[in-house]
């Protein structure tokens, strides 16, 4: 996949999941087709430490424009530092 190549490339320390989730949206009006058009992807980065949530979106943003011309319709972005990875697993989900 080449998200994944792109985005391990410029987060060479990271643990990266990526989760194509573009079956539930087959049928919407808006999606272009394709294989992978949405996608869940989780980052956990030593890049990130310092950033802001919104930095941190912009940056991938940045990193997978490319992608957004050829296909790629939607990501739902999930981006810690190391440190942020203990307590999200602490903190209860909604």
């Amino acid at each position: 996949m080449r998200i994944k190549q792109v985005l391990s490339a410029a987060l060479r320390d990271c643990a990266l999941t990526i989760t194509n989730d573009s079956a539930k949206h087959a049928k919407h009006k808006e999606n272009p087709g394709g294989e992978e058009t949405h996608l869940i992807i989780r980052v956990i980065s030593t890049h990130f430490q310092g950033m802001s949530r919104i930095a941190r979106h912009r940056y991938i943003h940045s990193l997978l424009a490319a992608e957004f011309h050829t296909g790629l319709h939607a990501i739902t972005l999930i981006l810690l530092a190391p440190e942020e990875k203990v307590l999200a697993l602490k903190e209860p989900h909604n």
